[in-house]
């Protein structure tokens, strides 16, 4: 039985640097229904609308760099484990942070 997959591990991307995802239908919508009610002067609608607007907003996941992440940390937890076990080790690594 041989299973082919064709994940590739992808390094993970800053949220800053994501391409989000958007309903452009619903997004622009809800954004022209926060307008109008801004310009009739309902600050309150056009708020909770701008809200719900920017909430459909959200980054993209990609499911490579979470098993790059994923596999990263555990690598990482594994030899920070090794080495606080080790007798050559001299720091105390208990508290170490992980990173990403």
């Amino acid at each position: 039985m041989d299973i082919q997959n064709e994940l590739m591990l992808r390094k993970r991307v800053s949220v800053w640097n994501r391409p989000l995802k958007i309903d452009p239908k619903n997004f622009l919508f809800k954004l022209a229904k926060a307008a109008t009610k801004g310009f009739q002067g309902e600050f309150e609608d056009a708020g909770e609308n701008l809200a719900e607007a920017l909430i459909d907003v959200e980054p993209e996941e990609k499911a490579a760099q979470q098993a790059w992440l994923l596999i990263y940390r555990s690598l990482s937890t594994a030899l920070k484990d090794l080495l606080s076990d080790s007798p050559l080790c001299q720091y105390d690594l208990r508290h170490l942070p992980l990173g990403n």
